[in-house]
């Protein structure tokens, strides 16, 4: 059975929850926990990560990225199932590799 992307977690997002008044409670509760207290605080990770589809050019994904100043789109297919994850180092390493004219 495939899943589908409920959200994400950012660095930042994990510094607001770890300046939050429970956060060992929610470091040793259910993920559900963490989004609960996402929903209480300024974070925003209840809603779906940025994503991609399989057959998205990677042109696409460096727009979403320079976009939304982010450092990773999820990539699913068809059928919305997650299949990987393109980061910014991702890209960076692409564009380093080739050759220059």
């Amino acid at each position: 059975g495939g899943g589908r992307i409920v959200g994400t977690i950012s660095n930042r997002d994990a510094r607001v929850i770890a300046t939050s008044q429970q956060p060992l409670a929610i470091l040793h509760g259910p993920v559900r926990s963490l989004f609960k207290a996402a929903a209480q605080s300024s974070v925003d990770i209840r809603h779906p990560s940025i994503s991609a589809s399989t057959t998205d050019t990677l042109g696409f994904v460096i727009e979403k990225l320079a976009a939304t100043r982010i450092h990773r789109v999820f990539v699913a297919g068809p059928d919305g199932v997650p299949t990987g994850v393109v980061s910014l180092t991702d890209v960076l390493g692409a564009l380093a590799a080739e050759p220059t004219p």
